[in-house]
């Protein structure tokens, strides 16, 4: 990922809730399980403006998919595909 952009990581919510607050991101991509709660909880904070990706060993409900841009998961995703679902909005985001 670190050739497409900048990235930061975070590995709880609290940590990642922090970052957005105090940062402008061009895309989030989420994990639902960090270790202290579900990564779910920061969709509340982010605008609509931002894509969102989420990338998670579990399957996300049709519920959340309707508020993110896309939601792979792990098993089913190779890196090529995440990769190229990131560049894909990324595009979409600078050009619109």
């Amino acid at each position: 990922m670190e050739d497409i952009g900048d990235c930061q990581y975070a590995t709880t919510v609290r940590s990642a809730s922090r970052l957005i607050k105090k940062n402008n991101y061009d895309l989030i991509i989420l994990d639902v399980e960090l270790p202290d709660g579900s990564g779910l909880e920061i969709l509340d904070e982010l605008e609509n403006a931002i894509p969102v990706v989420i990338f998670s060993d579990q399957e996300s409900a049709s519920m959340v998919n309707a508020k993110v841009a896309a939601s792979l998961t792990k098993s089913r995703t190779n890196n090529n595909e995440l990769i190229s679902t990131v560049k894909h909005f990324l595009q979409q985001r600078h050009i619109g």
